[in-house]
């Protein structure tokens, strides 16, 4: 039996920037999908932390994610926060220090159980076998499985607790 080691990403499963970030400086769009169809989507996302540089202590918690942190400490399963500061934000110590805070403030969970990667795509450093990626962006999900992770791919914001408990107890399960 192989240890597994869970790595959690954070906006879209534990904070909803998707909708934050609509209703507040894009409400001219109707959709997310539709905010990254658009031509200068990383200009505007530059935007958005020019003008609210702290957006990521502004984030509403999504408080279901408390519950997939209790469920794998009651599992015994080493788990860590595996979020990103964003490729767009201009400022990564300020995008680190606001994540570190909000997961604290939000979720009760130390610094030290949450690894703050500059960008999206270094999170398949992080990935290798036993290793297993939750997280709501497919290409992180695709990237972690081409270096022997395993991962979960979930709907940002809306989805099912319950679901994503029961996938992460199978992986626990059969290992």
């Amino acid at each position: 039996m192989s240890l597994k080691y869970f790595y959690l990403d954070f906006d879209g499963l534990g904070s909803n920037w998707q909708d934050y970030v609509l209703k507040h400086h894009f409400p001219e769009f109707k959709s997310i999908e539709e905010l990254n169809q658009h031509p200068d989507r990383a200009e505007l996302i530059k935007g958005v932390y020019e003008r609210e540089p702290r957006l990521f202590r502004n984030l509403p918690p999504i408080e279901k994610y408390g519950q997939l942190l209790s469920h794998l400490t009651k599992r015994c399963v080493n788990w860590m926060i595996l979020t990103a500061a964003g490729s767009d934000h201009p400022c990564y110590h300020t995008a680190r220090e606001d994540k570190l805070h909000h997961i604290r403030h939000n979720f009760g969970v130390s610094s030290d159980k949450v690894i703050v990667a500059r960008t999206s795509e270094n999170k398949i450093l992080y990935s290798g076998v036993g290793k297993v990626l939750v997280d709501d962006f497919s290409r992180n999900c695709r990237e972690w499985e081409s270096v022997g992770g395993q991962s979960i791919l979930v709907e940002a914001n809306n989805y099912d607790i319950d679901d994503l408990i029961k996938r992460v107890d199978e992986i626990i399960d059969n290992t």
